[in-house]
């Protein structure tokens, strides 16, 4: 019977040991639903708890993790980064620190992350995420999260697209860690919904000249393709759509809003947020070795094929 009883010894110290003060317990934990960062040369971080209705805490550092620190004295708890929803940032430069919060703390690759140039001290950022993701939802915005937005920090251009925090609501807003570049116009934010193919709305509102109407979709689908014609990269962008409404005059409107985004992205601020360098890389390799990525931006045109079927 002793070596029997020293293996239960054995078991129930170790089931102390995992159970016992060594051991964070939930209660000991502060969990996180939204954080706020700003002034990136002396962080300060603002720390938003599941259900209020206004930042809980507040802490400063020399870096993102003293002032990560600085927060858990006010908070009384270790802070727990998890179950992040939302990130929002005031200075841009913390762009460049966003790999190193996904690592350090574990934060999930489907965290929201906006940027706001006023404080969200006294938001509900519960309320305000819901509200962001019925935008998605409806097609009015392109969904983003965590990791595409380090995609497209680590292609040739550099730059994110952000959903951008308005007292009104939300626009969109490309970004450098050294900086802003511009937002986006709303007919190119329409037109990115439809390139990037991520999610598209239900219903489509037609503006003609004597009338109004709707198009109601069933299906969409997008896809891009990259030829090379005379040493030029050209993208087709081709969208096929079913549904019930006017067709021709969605055709147009779609066309403008592509074109729009397209000038706004890729002509205007030398951005990549349709996955174009994914595509020219797979699709025409030998172009993209040997071209710099400046001089394919200036070159690449682009051709619209847009199917719509009606019953």
């Amino acid at each position: 019977m002793k070596p029997l009883r020293s293996c239960f010894s054995l078991l129930l110290a170790g089931t102390i040991f995992l159970s016992g003060c060594s051991v964070t317990q939930v209660k000991d934990r502060f969990y996180l639903q939204a954080i706020e960062l700003s002034h990136s040369r002396y962080p300060t971080v603002q720390l938003h708890a599941f259900t209020s209705d206004q930042a809980d805490c507040t802490g400063s550092g020399t870096t993102l993790h003293a002032a990560l620190e600085d927060a858990e004295i006010p908070a009384g708890r270790e802070l727990f980064l998890g179950h992040l929803e939302l990130l929002c940032l005031q200075d841009t430069a913390f762009a460049g620190q966003l790999t190193e919060l996904l690592q350090s703390y574990r934060l999930s690759s489907g965290c929201k992350v906006i940027y706001t140039a006023h404080s969200l001290e006294s938001v509900n950022t519960e309320e305000l995420l819901e509200n962001l993701k019925q935008e998605e939802q409806n097609g009015r915005l392109p969904k983003t999260e965590l990791m595409t937005i380090l995609k497209e920090l680590s292609n040739s251009s550099g730059t994110a697209l952000l959903p951008f925090c308005l007292t009104t609501g939300f626009s969109l807003i490309l970004i450098q860690p050294d900086g802003a570049k511009g937002t986006l116009s709303n007919e190119a934010i329409q037109g990115l919904c439809w390139i990037r193919g991520e999610n598209y709305p239900e219903r489509v509102s037609i503006s003609e000249e004597e009338q109004a109407s709707d198009f109601f979709i069933e299906h969409a689908a997008t896809k891009l393709t990259a030829t090379v014609n005379s040493g030029i990269p050209v993208v087709t962008v081709s969208i096929t759509i079913q549904g019930k409404g006017d067709a021709v005059a969605l055709r147009e409107q779609l066309e403008t809003a592509c074109q729009a985004a397209e000038e706004e992205t890729v002509k205007k601020y030398k951005a990549d947020v349709i996955g174009l360098e994914a595509c020219l890389r797979q699709q025409c390799y030998e172009l993209y070795a040997e071209q710099n990525w400046d001089g394919i931006l200036h070159t690449v045109n682009f051709v619209h094929e847009i199917t719509i079927l009606t019953e």
